[in-house]
């Protein structure tokens, strides 16, 4: 087709369009195409998880917010909630796909006392791990700890 016919072509497909009744131009108009992701069927992650990455996440948050801060009860109680979800949001922001993230902060008071911190999961070796980070200043410290799972869903028991 020469550019004369082709003029020609697209304006008489759009009075065709311009015949066509205002109701259904404007369905035509608003009419998105929505593309479904295909099944990969994929069950591990594509890329494991970087300990170093949350360990430097944890840190950087932890002596961004609490640098200066002496021990509160009532401070400490609020920071821990707030500290875990800020570490959790910034961990999801390094990209990976296919985890679940648990963090838990623990705050308390220096008074040369000791303390000490368990927990037991049940997972796959392969790819769920565990990150912590400390910080302490004169007065007070935190330890975070964030957990990480491979995200495994069970079609047949899962409903939406």
């Amino acid at each position: 087709m020469n550019s004369r016919q082709d003029c020609k072509f697209r304006a008489a497909n759009l009075q065709r369009i311009h015949d066509l009744p205002a109701s259904y131009r404007r369905v035509m108009a608003t009419r998105t195409r929505v593309k479904t992701p295909r099944n990969t069927y994929r069950l591990e992650p594509v890329s494991r998880f970087s300990e170093p990455k949350v360990k430097e996440v944890i840190e950087d948050v932890l002596d961004q917010n609490l640098h200066g801060h002496t021990y509160e009860a009532v401070f400490c109680k609020e920071m821990s909630k707030k500290l875990s979800d800020v570490i959790k949001q910034r961990v999801k922001f390094l990209g990976f796909t296919r985890y679940k993230f648990i963090c838990i902060v623990h705050m308390g008071q220096v008074h040369n006392q000791g303390m000490r911190i368990g927990s037991r999961c049940l997972w796959d070796q392969k790819f769920d791990n565990v990150a912590e980070g400390f910080f302490r200043n004169g007065d007070l410290f935190a330890v975070a700890t964030v957990f990480w799972f491979v995200l495994r869903i069970d079609n047949s028991t899962t409903k939406l």
